[in-house]
Parts: structure tokens; sequence; C-alpha cells
């Protein structure tokens, strides 16, 4: 019986071990795809929030192409909103309405 439980063990142990290391070859193919940017193509996004409130169209407009041109971009600003969390679906909406757009877009 004891036997037995460690047999299982063991190859519980191997999988996981084979696990690790697929995660780790993912994880090192992803950070040398991540070093191989040039610095040229490096965009600072941590200042997203010059941009918001949106007060009119244009912006809007503005920030829907770059949205979908830019995957960076687009990470960003959703990995912002993420953050903004909140206790229930409508605190989250309301937070990222008024971070999002003014009050004067919305009327």
């Amino acid at each position: 019986m004891v036997l037995h439980s460690l047999i299982i063990l063991k190859h519980s142990i191997r999988n996981l071990d084979e696990k690790m290391d697929l995660l780790i070859e993912k994880s090192s193919k992803r950070n040398s795809e991540n070093s191989n940017i040039n610095d040229d193509d490096i965009i600072d996004y941590n200042n997203l929030n010059c941009l918001f409130p949106i007060e009119d169209v244009s912006t809007l407009n503005d920030i829907e192409e770059q949205l979908v041109s830019d995957k960076k971009y687009h990470k960003s600003l959703t990995n912002k909103l993420i953050g903004l969390g909140g206790k229930t679906v409508q605190i989250y909406i309301k937070r990222v309405m008024q971070l999002l757009f003014s009050d004067e877009l919305l009327k």
C-alpha cells in the first residue's frame, strides 16, 4: 500500500516537473522576444492619465484608432482599467466611466 502511494507520488512529481520545464521554456522564449525590441520602438505609456477624461469626440476617435493600431497601448490601457477594480460591477463600471469620459462628452 505504501509502495503504491510512493509510485503515484513519484509520477505526480515527474508530471509537475515536466510542466514546470514547459513553463520555464515558454517564459524564456517570451523574455527573449521582448528583449529583441528596439529601443526606438519603446513607447512609455505609464502616463495614460494625461489623455483622460476624454473631453471631445475627436479625441475619442483618436484614442480608438490608437487602440486598434497599437497593441502595446491597448494592453497598457486594458491593464489600467482592470486595475480600477471595485466590489461590484456597478462600482467598477462607474470608476471606468469616470476615468474615461468627461460629463460634457456623455451629455
